[in-house]
């Protein structure tokens, strides 16, 4: 089953939202850049300021959509893998020191990625293929074409709400720490 337009409008919104053009996109497979956190002093690097750290965080989150479309060609279970894997590296990525407002924002993209792998996952149950033989029998014979169509739209439409927390969060931080979040 080939990507569908609404996965690709929701995750191209996704992309962009999330600065689908940061400077070096980490792989899906391991989290973003993360700092390193050495006592200060001889022997080690300094400390990463706040900011740094942020802003460090922000682009590995950013770099987590575009890391997963190399993987959509590949068919729908790869799609969903990587929709998971995605979401998973989003969560277990550290989050000590990191803005509370950044953390809730990521976690919000993870489930937004969980939630697709989910509706590409049911779509391809037969157990939803039996629903639908059933339903189509008993005179309701486009309702389960209808339920997921819906569940798409929304899924679109939580994609759009969270580019546009993009947004604001991106102004936000950029204000906050004095340092250009891109």
């Amino acid at each position: 089953m080939p990507v569908s337009r609404s996965t690709l409008a929701g995750l191209a919104l996704l992309v962009a939202g999330c600065g689908g053009s940061s400077p070096t996109p980490a792989p899906v497979a391991a989290p973003g850049p993360t700092p390193t956190i050495a006592p200060a002093g001889p022997g080690g690097p300094p400390a990463p300021t706040t900011a740094e750290a942020n802003l460090a965080y922000w682009n590995g989150m950013n770099s987590v959509p575009v890391q997963m479309a190399q993987h959509f060609k590949d068919g729908p279970d790869a799609q969903v893998w990587a929709f998971r894997r995605g979401a998973e590296v989003i969560r277990q990525h550290p989050t000590l020191g990191i803005d509370p407002d950044l953390v809730a924002w990521a976690l919000r993209m993870a489930d937004l990625l969980e939630r697709r792998a989910a509706l590409i996952a049911q779509s391809r149950s037969p157990a939803l293929l039996a629903e639908a033989f059933v339903r189509g029998w008993n005179g309701d014979p486009f309702g389960v074409a209808i339920e997921l169509n819906q569940a798409e739209r929304e899924w679109v439409a939580a994609c759009r709400a969270h580019r546009q927390e993009w947004n604001r969060l991106r102004a936000a931080l950029t204000a906050r720490y004095g340092v250009q979040f891109p």
